[in-house]
């Protein structure tokens, strides 16, 4: 998959499961992106987790073991660890909000004001073992800024679009009649109506 159609793929649940937070959903794209190198890693595909986030003993969810590289004192090597596996990537990125708003070594990435301070701050806080995590998520950002931000756009617009739907949809089922005096006669919106 490339960059962008991962981005467009991924844009309307990055922004759904990023409402009310403190995370931008272009913070959480770019990172999946790195994290699983376009959605075509093991983890990605198979267990649905696009960020790497690893199973500590208070995870009460499954998990699985797999092989990963970590860079400890510079040195490059491959370890094996467990991992958490969710349903879907809309499940792991509501996870990955709940990490950042859990420990306190990211307080800066979730009161930061803008996609690339939280990135900076990612990379700082020793989210990744890499040495230049904050660089490659930033230098990732910037190549794809514009594509995410129309799709992150595009997302908005689809969101509150179905809000008024809902909405409209309610009022007409609560009071048909002061919808009919406001709007007019709605065919098919309720068959018998």
């Amino acid at each position: 998959m490339t960059r962008t159609e991962f981005i467009k793929a991924h844009a309307l649940a990055a922004t759904i499961a990023t409402l009310g937070s403190p995370i931008f959903p272009e913070t959480v794209l770019t990172q999946a992106i790195v994290e699983s190198a376009n959605g075509e890693s093991t983890l990605s595909k198979q267990y649905n987790n696009y960020f790497g986030i690893k199973a500590g003993s208070t995870w009460k969810g499954k998990s699985v073991n797999l092989r990963t590289r970590e860079v400890f004192n510079g040195q490059s090597t491959y370890i094996r660890d467990n991992f958490r596996v969710y349903n879907s990537f809309y499940s792991s990125v509501r996870d990955l909000i709940k990490f950042y708003k859990k420990y306190t070594r990211y307080n800066f990435v979730v009161d930061s004001a803008n996609v690339e301070q939280q990135l900076r701050f990612v990379g700082m806080s020793g989210y990744a073992t890499a040495p230049n995590y904050g660089s490659t998520l930033i230098s990732v950002y910037n190549a794809n800024r514009d594509t995410m931000r129309k799709a992150v756009n595009r997302s908005r617009v689809i969101l509150a679009t179905g809000f008024l739907s809902v909405s409209l949809a309610a009022f007409y089922v609560i009071d048909p009649v002061q919808f009919r005096k406001r709007f007019g006669a709605v065919r098919n919106l309720r068959p018998g109506l």
